[in-house]
């Protein structure tokens, strides 16, 4: 059963969720649902699948392969069955009830508690100061309990930061190519604006589709060119998004981290690049990002 979790502010700040492709930064958190309250989940790729993209063509495998490879998940058999556990999940995660299903509080192995950031035995679990059913969150706590001075202007922030603005689909709707056949804005309007609204750049989206139309140049006005809401729901942004942002954002160089990141995931070496070709870079620098020393990206 899934279960309520909390986002740290310091998310997409981590190193490891700024090297994780769009698809895997999609399923990061909703995976934490999944598991019990010791961050353990079952490796079971068909059905977190269908859990988590329920309605998208999405190989769970493969996310699960590259979060592992990021060192945020990590695999183990529980009695003789594949399970994952999530990096610093207790350090996080402070249920009011915890409930474990796969080991007891006093159970827990020494070297999963360690890598979930576990203190002592259990999970940590928030202190009640009185009997009162109304819990103040990990997050308010952190902030000195100033629910009265910042709730209402961090929920107007909030939603300001989530509110799509209806130039944003004009300019995506303008840039999408014509296509043969019929294409649908009212879907695709109303998927874009939900995806802005679970924290997907608007901006990037409409990159990604001035990239895709100037790559696909030639199969304008053929059914070669998916309906605007197809190429949402499957995420197809996503594979234009980090090459059209590595060439308008920082055009006269490119830190060789993030240009070993982009190659990860896009198959193309920036020219902006510090140096020629991607087998120049340090073997240890592709290794973590999953390429090969000759330049093959590693599946």
């Amino acid at each position: 059963m899934a279960r309520i979790r909390s986002i740290h502010p310091g998310l997409t700040s981590d190193e490891a969720y700024m090297s994780m492709s769009m698809t895997a930064k999609a399923a990061w958190t909703p995976l934490w649902m999944q598991c019990d309250d010791h961050g353990i989940f079952e490796w079971k790729p068909i059905v977190l699948k269908a859990l988590i993209f329920p309605a998208d063509n999405v190989d769970f495998a493969a996310v699960l392969a590259e979060l592992e490879r990021l060192g945020c998940v990590r695999r183990l058999d529980i009695q003789g069955r594949p399970h994952g556990v999530v990096r610093n999940f207790a350090k996080y995660q402070r249920p009011k009830n915890p409930s474990y299903r796969h080991f007891k509080a006093e159970e827990l192995p020494t070297e999963v508690g360690s890598y979930i950031a576990v203190k002592g035995a259990a999970t940590p679990v928030l202190p009640q100061s009185s009997p009162s059913t109304t819990e103040i969150p990990p997050q308010m706590k952190e902030e000195g309990g100033k629910r009265e001075e910042v709730g209402e202007e961090v929920s107007r922030s909030v939603a300001d930061a989530t509110r799509p603005s209806a130039d944003a689909f004009e300019e995506f709707w303008k840039a999408y190519p014509r296509r043969e056949g019929p294409n649908p804005r009212k879907p695709a309007e109303q998927k874009f604006n939900a995806l802005a609204k679970t924290g997907v750049d608007p901006a990037m989206m409409i990159a990604a589709v001035k990239r895709m139309a100037t790559e696909q140049a030639r199969d304008v006005g053929t059914r070669f060119i998916p309906q605007a809401i197809t190429w949402l729901n499957q995420q197809r942004w996503s594979d234009h998004a980090a090459v059209a942002f590595s060439a308008s954002a920082i055009p006269d160089k490119i830190a060789l981290e993030d240009a070993v990141s982009i190659f990860a995931k896009t198959g193309q070496w920036s020219r902006h690049a510090p140096v020629a070709d991607i087998s120049q870079a340090p073997a240890e620098l592709l290794a973590k990002h999953g390429i090969s020393p000759d330049g093959r990206r590693l599946q």
